[in-house]
Parts: structure tokens; sequence; C-alpha cells
């Protein structure tokens, strides 16, 4: 039976914020197999090979959250970065920086990164 793995994010206020779930078609359902709650708001995530990168959408702050994803599918949280701005609400990927863009301040911002 075909299965696939997938992460889900939105908007936390005092739950999980990135569930990991596993998609089963042929049942038509999902079973959650793990959550993280060590950020708010995720409402955007990428993922680049074993990391995952989270746009946080909060008023007061611009903010991008980076996790390792382990072995198990579980996230840990690594870094949490506050930039210029606020409500960041959109991510992308580049080679070592992601570019972040805030819908409350209207504004860019950019983090570096390492891969491991």
């Amino acid at each position: 039976m075909e299965k696939y793995k997938l992460y889900v994010s939105g908007y936390s206020n005092d739950y999980a914020g990135i569930y990991q779930v596993e998609f089963h078609p042929e049942a038509r359902r999902f079973e959650v197999l793990s959550t993280n709650n060590e950020t708010i708001n995720p409402i955007h995530i990428l993922i680049k090979g074993d990391c995952l990168f989270s746009a946080n959408e909060i008023s007061e702050v611009g903010r991008v959250s980076s996790f390792k994803i382990e072995k198990s599918g579980a996230l840990r949280l690594v870094n949490r970065i506050d930039g210029p701005g606020s409500g960041t609400c959109d991510i992308s990927i580049g080679d070592n920086v992601v570019y972040a863009a805030n819908y409350g301040s209207g504004n860019i911002f950019t983090v570096p990164f390492e891969s491991d």
C-alpha cells in the first residue's frame, strides 16, 4: 500500500505549528507522526536537504526559523533569526541564503545559512 510523508504547517496559537504526517491514499486518511511547537505561526515552510525553514508570521517582528530533519522525520529547532520588519509570510531558498518577505511591513530581508 502506498503512503507519502509530508510536513504541514499553519497558524499555531498554542498548538503545534508543524506536523509531520503520513498520507494513506487508499484509506483516504492522514496519520500524524510527529508535531513541533518550537516556533510561532510557521505559515510557509520549505525543505532543502535535511533542513526545513519556516516563515513565521508575527506582527511584532520578521522571523525565519530553521530545523534539522532527524532520521525519524521529527524536527529539531536549530535557529531563529529575527529580521527587520514584521509579519514574515513567504520565503524562498537560494544556494546558502533564505529570502524572506514581510506582509506586515512590506519589506524583504535575507538570512545566510550553512548547509550543515
